[in-house]
């Protein structure tokens, strides 16, 4: 079936390149949807051949050996495989033959919302992943001028002025308008502080992106900056220092990741801007927040939650289950992994456990040696028990209440508190984060 709507897809894309301009407002609203259905299907398996093929690409730089990584779910060449191709070369040749960028555009807006806005600028012009075609000609113009989005202009029309003056303190060596904009005062401090911080972020730090010849430009103003900083009551001490790291680009400290270097890849670049926003507010705000207390321990002090239950991570439910079910008896596998045996609750019967395999059940009212009475008190897990990212299922589930979006949410904060732990040199704290 799915097959059947690749080709459907691949044959509404070739009709769309050899067909003339639909006279009749129906034929072009017809033509329409049809284009935009073709070319959503190819957007779909673009993105999955990349995200497939940059995983790949990060498990070969992880092997020590430096053998090719070979692993990792490679599609089959079957059917499937053969329509996925066929549909991506049709759309490749409708974009590249048609005068209109607008074709290009949508297909751009597909793959963007599925990958990223900074994955797609990564890929689009690398040979490897042979995207070329996908960018239309009048943006290719600028490839040498690397665009770094400002994610932190969401946060209003306040940002963007401090974020503007601080761009003035950097060209002019001159605090004296970003001192102006900010405008302290008690009522507004800590709020003023994040976006002068950020705004330190995106002005001066980013700059090391630019290529090392245009880096100087800055660096008469970071004098000024520093004491513009460190001489501010209203920022806490501890954005202070931090705000003096970003200033020299040395936030991070054993993570290189975090640090800002020209042609970093993008995805990279995102996720240490959103750990930057994040660790500063945890900075101005945790004293005051006890929801944010946990991820302040979490990226600032690990060894105060080394025993400890974290959020979102994963509770044993078989009590509850347990009550819901009856009229047998509860058991468990080599691997501890529960079954129930129904009706007299004594085992007549060998079966394999679903999760791992082992033998489970037993005959004549004898349970195998090897399997045990299930526990009945609480074995849920302290510490990080997700495991390694590539084996978590993908799609967000429930937690401790927690509908799925609030679950992910919260993973996001306590996963970005942990990777500032981590980047530290404490070796304390690096043991006890092992020991989560």
């Amino acid at each position: 079936m799915v097959t059947d709507s690749l080709n459907q897809a691949r044959r509404t894309l070739s009709d769309a390149r050899w067909q003339e301009r639909p006279a009749a407002n129906v034929d072009v609203l017809q033509a329409v949807a049809g284009i935009r259905f073709g070319l959503t299907q190819a957007a779909e398996h673009i993105c999955a051949q990349v995200t497939e093929q940059l995983a790949n690409q990060q498990q070969q730089q992880q092997q020590e050996d430096g053998e090719v990584a070979t692993g990792g779910g490679r599609l089959v060449k079957n059917k499937m495989r053969i329509a996925v191709e066929n549909l991506i070369h049709t759309a490749a040749a409708l974009c590249t033959e048609s005068n209109a960028p607008i074709i290009q555009t949508f297909l751009i807006k597909q793959i963007v919302r599925r990958i990223g806005l900074d994955t797609f600028r990564q890929v689009v012009d690398d040979d490897a992943f042979s995207l070329t075609w996908v960018m239309p000609e009048h943006l290719k113009q600028n490839e040498d001028d690397e665009v770094v989005p400002d994610r932190f202009i969401v946060l209003g029309e306040r940002y963007r002025e401090i974020r503007e003056a601080t761009a003035h303190a950097v060209l002019a060596s001159d605090t004296t308008e970003l001192r102006t904009a900010a405008g302290f005062n008690q009522r507004t401090k800590r709020r003023t502080a994040v976006l002068v911080v950020l705004a330190m972020y995106r002005e001066v730090t980013m700059c090391n992106a630019e290529p090392l010849e245009r880096q100087m430009k800055f660096q008469g103003a970071l004098p000024k900056l520093l004491a513009f900083v460190n001489g501010n009551d209203y920022i806490a001490k501890e954005n202070q220092a931090f705000a003096t790291m970003l200033i020299n680009n040395q936030q991070g400290a054993s993570l290189a990741a975090m640090r800002v270097s020209p042609r970093q890849n993008g995805m990279i670049r995102s996720l240490s801007a959103l750990v930057v926003h994040f660790i500063t507010v945890l900075h101005e705000c945790s004293s005051r927040n006890r929801m944010l207390d946990v991820f302040h321990k979490l990226a600032f002090k690990p060894t105060a939650l080394q025993a400890a239950f974290l959020p979102t991570m994963p509770e044993d439910d078989y009590i509850d289950v347990r009550g819901v079910v009856g009229g047998g008896n509860w058991f468990e596998c080599p691997n501890r992994h529960p079954y129930f045996i129904s009706e007299c609750g004594q085992p007549m019967q060998d079966y394999q456990c679903p999760d791992c395999g082992e033998r489970i059940g037993g005959g004549q009212h004898r349970l195998h040696t090897t399997n045990k009475q299930a526990h009945t008190t609480d074995q849920s897990l302290t510490g990080h028990v997700l495991g390694r990212a590539t084996a978590r299922n993908p799609n967000a589930m429930p937690e401790r209440d927690l509908n799925p979006s609030s679950t992910e949410l919260m993973r996001v904060l306590l996963h970005m508190a942990l990777v500032w732990s981590a980047s530290g040199s404490d070796a304390a704290v690096h043991a006890a984060l092992a020991a989560m």
